[in-house]
């Protein structure tokens, strides 16, 4: 079958315009469904006990050990500029080291 150039033009504008009838409709139609329909209104609270932090906490001390009381630093070792002593923080014994650098401030460079 032999077609004229007015024939092809009106079939391509016939196939366009479905084409846009059915973008429309199926854009239509997406706008009108959500996503998950039993969205809460407003956010879902955590159940604490459902956590690990929990769980741990939960769980049950087989055995415990000391691995250091911090009343001696004789054990314990510092390397570079500075000194490490042993200081009283609320009535607990703490390391303590010092440095003796001096930290320049470097503006954000980008």
């Amino acid at each position: 079958m032999i077609q004229t150039s007015s024939e092809k033009a009106l079939v391509i504008e016939r196939r366009a315009c479905m084409v846009w009838r059915i973008s429309v409709l199926i854009i239509g139609i997406s706008l009108h469904l959500p996503a998950q329909p039993d969205q809460p209104r407003m956010p879902m609270q955590a159940k604490l006990e459902d956590g690990a932090e929990y769980r741990w906490l939960q769980k049950k001390v087989l055995a415990s050990r000391l691995l250091d009381n911090m009343e001696d630093i004789s054990t314990w070792s510092f390397k570079g500029e500075g000194d490490m002593a042993l200081s009283t923080i609320i009535e607990k014994m703490a390391a303590r080291a010092e440095n003796s650098i001096q930290i320049q401030h470097r503006p954000n460079r980008r």
